[in-house]
């Protein structure tokens, strides 16, 4: 007796193309796994067209922005490419396309992926490099619905290229980013795997949009896209819900403000953090997966239902009152009340000096690190090659009804300072310890105290700018330097003489270790305000209460000068004796050579190879110096020392310690 197989049951078999399926493995292996490659080949190719009269006369950003302008344009080459053979196909079949309205089902899905496309542009993509995103993924979605049953499973083979884009984006964040690259500052960028999605559909929809208009359109197979949302959903939403600290441990450190930001080609970009992005995405599938349903359908009401809670874990409304949550991994302390020491304790004499009983209660912070890199080590390595240990600084925190009292301890072994009036810019510029305070912890607004070994304050009101504040986009934040802490006592003692100075200079002989202290007490009027970038961040109550938490940057600025003997004058040193002399590899020596900070004696050595360059051991030297400049912080920001969002954490405890 023959069997006859249900028409759907055959056209949702699980034939499979192994031919297919490998090229759309190996593609996505290709583009996933070399995407260090990419990344180079990217930045030779911006480098070029920065380069002037290669793309534009001037090259520069104007150069940057034609290259730009190339992407896009193949890339618009590209779809029209596609949408273009699909015409060509539908043509031959000699129908006409107006027969009960296929043209419109057809065409809607594309004005949908449009406007998607537009959305996602003007929201999350930063470089037009990132259409490589649409272009990758859409040819892996053609190539899987391909080796799915012919082109009968549109819907399985894009949850298929959802998932690898999802693994794609995690090894890039995991794989090459932190463990290859071990980057402090990467995060998991939960816009990428959307872009994926775009591209996956626009692929797939090239079949999909086939089928409608010949009428050809395989059974529905909307069931995997509703299991896929439940299991992409178990498996990324719980990560919504962690805690910052921890979501920064585990995906990485997330730019929380500014909320827009603006970058060097001026494009605007909002990056998706993961209370948006995992909602997000969840909608992609949720949607694209509804376009490419073979036969034309409407959300359901339970699909609506998902959509709208889904959007609902997006907004998420922020508040500065009371400070923005910690949200980095950073150092956190309690620091003491003067009244712990008993009634009518003397509060600290600010002399420079840290022999008063208050001293001995306070809170102590240090070891100070690198801040660039978190540990104990110097950037530069000493004369042997061999790691050199930072120079050991130590904070102290104490405070009482009227001020904050910070001290600095500082091991120096090249002690020196200009004698600079109060608020010159130049004592930011030497060496010293500075200390920034972030009232309330709103990472938009600090205030700024850096102070030379003599005792020379500067001061300053900062703000993080953002939109709707137009700004600078290479300058990280405004200071007002016209702004004057009134009441600001600041002193500093050291073991033996600062050598007073009239610049950055060269010793002739080695300098004595030495160490000083610095003093500074601020009084609580000093963070008074009237007006801030929003009505809830005005202090109504100066003083700090107990239990409440400010953000402290504790840092320490230690600028070596060049130890260069009178006999060094004239000298000249080879490319291989540069690189001994400075303690840098080859690779980072020739960035010096590229960047003009170091430049070769003759300007005729510049027609030979640089192996045979001669170089000024004085200016090698020199380089030397700049190399070794320590930045030290209790906590480290891993770059800028302004982070507001990378400061540690004080909380101010009670007259009974609590």
């Amino acid at each position: 007796m023959t069997q006859h197989r249900h028409p759907e049951a055959t056209a949702t078999g699980t034939a499979i193309s192994r031919p297919l399926l490998a090229v759309a493995l190996l593609l996505w292996a290709a583009s996933t796994f070399g995407h260090g490659l990419g990344l180079d080949l990217v930045t030779a190719f911006f480098d070029w067209a920065r380069t002037p009269e290669s793309l534009h006369p001037q090259g520069g950003n104007a150069g940057f922005a034609r290259g730009e302008l190339l992407i896009a344009v193949g890339f618009c080459l590209l779809m029209t490419a596609g949408l273009c053979v699909l015409v060509w196909q539908v043509r031959r079949l000699r129908r006409p396309l107006t027969e009960t309205g296929r043209l419109w089902t057809a065409c809607l899905p594309w004005i949908v992926w449009a406007a998607l496309f537009h959305l996602t542009w003007k929201i999350t993509i930063l470089y037009t490099t990132e259409l490589v995103h649409f272009a990758q993924y859409a040819l892996i979605g053609l190539v899987l619905t391909a080796a799915l049953n012919r082109g009968r499973r549109p819907q399985l083979a894009f949850v298929i290229a959802f998932g690898l884009g999802l693994v794609d984006e995690i090894w890039q964040h995991y794989g090459l980013h932190v463990w290859l690259m071990d980057e402090h500052t990467h995060w998991m960028d939960w816009s990428d795997p959307i872009l994926d999605a775009l591209g996956a559909c626009a692929g797939i929809l090239l079949v999909v949009t086939y089928q409608r208009l010949t009428a050809s359109e395989a059974p529905s197979e909307f069931a995997v896209i509703r299991r896929a949302l439940v299991v992409f959903g178990v498996l990324l939403l719980p990560l919504v819900f962690l805690d910052p600290v921890t979501t920064a441990s585990v995906m990485g450190s997330y730019p929380y403000y500014p909320f827009w930001d603006e970058h060097a080609n001026l494009k605007a970009v909002h990056w998706l953090r993961p209370h948006e992005g995992i909602p997000f995405c969840l909608v992609a599938i949720l949607v694209l997966g509804t376009m490419l349903e073979p036969r034309p359908r409407a959300l359901s009401q339970r699909g609506l239902a998902i959509l709208a809670v889904l959007l609902t874990l997006v907004v998420r409304p922020e508040s500065r009152v009371g400070g923005r949550e910690v949200h980095e991994i950073v150092a956190q302390t309690r620091v003491p009340h003067l009244e712990m020491l008993g009634e009518g304790a003397a509060p600290p004499t600010i002399d420079g000096s840290l022999d008063e009983p208050a001293w001995t209660h306070a809170v102590r912070l240090g070891p100070f690190v690198e801040t660039t890199t978190g540990l104990s080590v110097a950037l530069c390595a000493g004369p042997d090659g061999a790691s050199a240990s930072l120079s050991p600084t130590y904070a102290r925190l104490l405070w009482d009804d009227q001020h904050l009292y910070v001290a600095f301890e500082v091991d120096d072994d090249d002690l020196w300072a200009r004698d600079l009036s109060r608020d010159d810019g130049g004592i930011a510029g030497d060496e010293g310890v500075r200390l920034f305070i972030d009232d309330g912890g709103d990472e938009i607004t600090y205030y700024e105290f850096d102070v030379n070994p003599l005792g020379r304050l500067y001061d300053a009101f900062n703000l993080i700018p953002a939109a709707p504040l137009d700004y600078e986009p290479w300058a990280n934040q405004l200071g007002l330097a016209g702004w004057s802490a009134s009441g600001v006592r600041v002193a500093a003692t050291a073991v033996s003489p600062v050598d007073v100075v009239q610049g950055w200079g060269a010793l002739a002989d080695p300098p004595e270790p030495s160490s000083y202290t610095v003093e500074i007490a601020i009084p609580w009027e000093t963070f008074r305000t009237t007006a801030t970038p929003g009505s809830n961040t005005i202090r109504r109550t100066v003083q700090p209460q107990p239990g409440e938490r400010w953000r402290l940057g504790l840092f320490r600025v230690e600028r070596p000068r060049p130890l260069v003997a009178d006999e060094d004058a004239g000298v000249t040193v080879d490319l291989r004796q540069a690189t001994r002399l400075t303690g840098l590899s080859l690779d980072k020596l020739e960035d010096l050579i590229a960047n003009g900070n170091l430049k070769p004696v003759a300007a005729s050595d510049k027609g030979l190879p640089r192996t045979m360059w001669q170089f000024s051991r004085r200016d090698v030297l020199y380089q030397r110096a700049m190399q070794c400049v320590q930045r030290q912080a209790w906590t480290p920001t891993y770059g800028d020392l302004h982070a507001p969002a990378r400061f540690g954490v004080i909380e101010f405890a009670g007259l009974n310690g609590e």
